[in-house]
């Protein structure tokens, strides 16, 4: 049972003295606490006064000897382009209930005007001294076995048959190449291609191979080369560039991502070294997610590259949106 009661008004005079007591201390504690800010106050005031009359007294002596540095205008020589036509896709179609149907009439003649708009950006610029084109896989959608991709793990919408897929692929190509040299855009151009799309696969390479084999007999001047790895390696000037689509077609577990993480970027300095690729300048690019991004680190910078059929219903879930 309690000793007292708070209705007990025996109790009352000691309850109001404990509550005074208590209003004292606060009291005082407070009173403290004001003179220690005020004195601490005081103190950095007095140094503030101490570093503005420090200031003051600094002189600032201007030479009067400066005098700009004269630099001689010159005329830019040998102006470069490198194109990268990565996951053109042709014969490709969206069904109805895709994300986005930006892509659902994409036959023949939208990929030709696509390409017209690319050449029409280029004629806007001065005569290039070289063009380089890096075909990035993919150019096709099917690797000509029934509509599927070439893991044949799934049937793909498509709105010609692998028949007509390498035969529209091989025109509109040729008809790029045509206007780019009819039009003397540039005084030498170069044809890198990779294979190991994972929609073409096999079949993107031997449609590639007869492109670039039919430029060569029409065009002896153009250079070209396809790789027979899924990376190509070549430099130009002082650069070195690996190109690729994404990911071969029998070890890798999962394609190269869309931004370097440690594994990879870890990966790609062993593959370096082992290849002896050192320097400066060293640019890795591929295809393959649909998307535009640029990562650097000390040794190389990492690109992904736009697709000309413009991102899948798998790239706009899985990454970011992007348009053609």
């Amino acid at each position: 049972a309690p000793i007292f009661s708070p209705n007990d008004r025996s109790n009352a005079p000691m309850l109001r003295e404990k509550e005074n007591s208590f209003l004292r201390k606060a009291e005082e504690d407070q009173i403290k606490n004001n003179e220690k800010l005020l004195h601490k106050y005081a103190i950095e005031n007095i140094e503030l006064k101490k570093q503005l009359e420090n200031s003051s007294k600094l002189e600032v002596t201007i030479p009067d000897n400066v005098s700009p540095t004269s630099i001689t205008k010159t005329t830019p020589t040998g102006n470069d382009l490198i194109l990268y036509l990565s996951d053109m896709h042709i014969g490709a179609t969206l069904t109805y209930g895709a994300l986005y149907e930006e892509n659902v009439n994409y036959d023949i003649a939208e990929v030709k005007r696509r390409l017209e708009q690319i050449l029409l950006r280029l004629r806007s610029f001065s005569k290039f001294d070289n063009i380089i084109i890096n075909l990035m896989g993919d150019n096709i959608d099917c690797c000509g076995a029934d509509g599927r991709t070439a893991r044949l793990d799934h049937y793909m919408p498509e709105n010609m048959d692998a028949r007509q897929q390498m035969n529209a692929y091989i025109e509109v190509m040729l008809w790029f190449i045509d206007t780019i040299i009819a039009n003397d855009m540039c005084n030498n151009l170069k044809i890198y291609s990779v294979p190991c799309g994972n929609h073409d696969g096999n079949f993107g390479y031997a449609v590639s191979k007869a492109l670039l084999a039919i430029i060569n007999a029409k065009y002896p001047s153009v250079y070209t080369e396809m790789f027979e790895k899924f990376y190509g390696i070549y430099e130009h000037k002082d650069h070195k560039f690996v190109i690729c689509h994404g990911k071969d077609a029998q070890h890798m577990k999962k394609g190269l991502p869309l931004n370097l993480d440690e594994k990879s970027k870890i990966m790609i300095y062993e593959w370096l070294d082992s290849m002896g690729i050192q320097g400066d300048n060293i640019h890795i690019v591929k295809g393959d997610l649909h998307s535009n991004n640029l990562n650097s680190c000390k040794k190389f910078d990492y690109r992904n590259v736009l697709s000309l059929f413009g991102a899948s219903d798998y790239s706009n879930y899985n990454f970011s949106r992007n348009s053609y």
